[in-house]
């Protein structure tokens, strides 16, 4: 089971969203203040804010040396008012005379210039999520020991009209979970290909001089708008591109990917719903 934080960031952008008002957001919370990307600009009151996004970062673990000089790894837990990663990664790194085309860089966002080795660079911090193909269902899920199943949940006419909980005397008697579960079930693909873990070993590279950094052990979902700015590109000139504005870590999952070893990346998926517990009456 993976170890996830959801944000105050995040839950505040979903109430704002809830009630349909704007989503005001804070100083000193979002990454393009981290980096210094467009910090200033803001999404006007008619954009809203979305989960489209993803980063990634090393400093979700740390190594332990345990019974006989053993070394292990195990996750460094953020906190829910965390608002970046302990220690972000670019995706990519390229020369300023070597960017990536206008059709690469449509999958990225959270770009800018930064130098490493005395060697001028376009750095990308965020990558888009692919959500043409996520449905919003609802699910019910019935956990019994160790074994879990979900199936669809699909209202009765019995929830429009509720009868209260069964009980001898619910005065006395202890309300607790029943083992079932439903949720508003939306799963999310993180899809790291092969070509992402060849950026990514070049970054490590670059930056630590040896691929074997070439580490993912924590990934932030993130919520913002999309918005074309203006930048730098290569031989001085300025480009038009799409970049993330307003941009919040949303959900902190940690993980531990040696991208040197895993040449062809990973893929998992994450429910990014709201689960809620059905009760029952502890006779």
């Amino acid at each position: 089971m993976r170890n996830v934080t959801r944000t105050v960031y995040g839950a505040a952008m979903q109430t704002a969203m809830y009630i349909g008002k704007s989503y005001q957001v804070q100083e000193n919370s979002t990454l393009n203040e981290k980096f210094g990307i467009q910090a200033n600009t803001l999404p006007s009151a008619e954009e809203r804010h979305a989960v489209r996004y993803f980063c990634i970062g090393n400093g979700g673990h740390r190594a332990i040396v345990g019974a006989e000089g053993l070394s292990y790894t195990t996750p460094n837990h953020h906190e829910a008012t965390d608002a970046a990663c302990f220690n972000h990664l670019p995706f990519v790194l390229r020369e300023v005379t070597d960017d990536l085309t206008q059709e690469q860089r449509a999958k990225y966002g959270l770009r800018r210039e930064e130098q490493h080795n005395g060697r001028q660079y376009f750095a990308y911090y965020g990558k888009r999520l692919t959500l043409d193909a996520v449905e919003v269902n609802m699910q019910k899920t019935t956990v019994d020991g160790n074994n879990q199943t979900s199936e669809p949940f699909v209202p009765t006419s019995s929830n429009l009209n509720p009868e209260p909980l069964a009980g001898t005397d619910q005065e006395t008697n202890v309300i607790e979970a029943s083992g079932e579960y439903v949720s508003g079930s939306a799963v999310v693909t993180i899809d790291f290909t092969a070509a992402d873990a060849e950026e990514l070993r070049n970054v490590a590279l670059i930056v630590y001089g040896d691929e074997k950094y070439a580490v993912i052990s924590e990934i932030a979902l993130v919520g913002g708008v999309d918005r074309v700015v203006t930048g730098p590109g290569p031989g001085n000139n300025t480009i038009n591109y799409n970049e993330v504005i307003s941009a919040q870590a949303t959900t902190f999952i940690a993980s531990y990917y040696q991208l040197d070893m895993q040449n062809n990346g990973f893929t998992f998926t994450a429910d990014v719903g709201v689960t809620e517990p059905l009760y029952a009456i502890s006779e």
